[in-house]
């Protein structure tokens, strides 16, 4: 076990580095866009204090630079350490086939239940958007909805887990996590705090940036797993 979890934890450090490309190059255009229109008149305003875009553009650099990688870094390491325990826990018990398709599975389903459905619910979104008084709501509906999510796919895999055909197992499963999670969805407050004036172009760049930035932080760290448990875990 103990070897697996290394393994988990170096792959998602290995996974933070082709992220951080990634985000580099999808992700912090946007994110600079978004920015830039949020302290537009902050800035129209300061306009005489000489040192004033100095700082932030520093800051800025450093925040897009070592900050963004060493926060990538964190969370790929923690990512591959949930993924090593989560396949350890699920081989030979929930999923059967080779190493690669185990991972593949776990991945995939992780990364539908902790990022694509509650980004369908709550979807992400850019500086100058959302009301600083709800931010407290929003977070608390957030985090349930995602440990709703969990806590159904973890019972939809237990549900199904003696059913023997494939077919059956898949469909009464996403059955099961559907039903559930499109209650919830309807019942949870919903947030539309998105200003008109705001640009629809900007804003779904940003979420699709942010959805490619996580899609690439999952994937590699997955491939990279498998790829190393092939490898160098044999004897596990």
């Amino acid at each position: 076990m103990t070897r697996l979890l290394v393994l988990g934890l170096l792959a998602g450090l290995l996974a933070s580095v082709v992220t951080f490309g990634v985000a580099r190059l999808v992700g912090e255009p946007a994110l600079d866009a978004a920015i830039a229109l949020e302290t537009t008149d902050s800035h129209t305003h300061a306009a005489d204090t000489p040192d004033h875009s100095d700082t932030g553009g520093m800051s800025r650099r450093l925040q897009a630079g070592p900050g963004l990688f060493v926060g990538l870094a964190a969370v790929g390491v923690a990512l591959g350490g949930i993924l090593a325990i989560s396949y350890a826990v699920a081989r030979g018990r929930f999923l059967h086939g080779s190493t690669r398709a185990t991972v593949g599975w776990i991945t995939s389903l992780g990364f539908a239940a902790v990022i694509v459905v509650p980004m369908l619910k709550f979807p992400g979104n850019p500086p100058a958007v959302g009301n600083p008084e709800t931010i407290g709501a929003r977070t608390l509906a957030y985090f349930a909805f995602l440990a709703l999510s969990l806590a159904t796919l973890g019972l939809a895999v237990s549900a199904v887990k003696g059913i023997a055909s494939r077919r059956r197992k898949m469909l009464i499963g996403a059955g099961i996590y559907a039903g559930v999670m499109s209650g919830a969805a309807i019942l949870l407050p919903s947030f539309h705090e998105v200003d008109p004036a705001f640009p629809r172009d900007l804003l779904w760049q940003f979420r699709a940036s942010t959805l490619a930035v996580q899609a690439t932080l999952w994937a590699s760290t997955g491939i990279a797993f498998g790829w190393l448990v092939e490898r160098f875990g044999q004897s596990i």
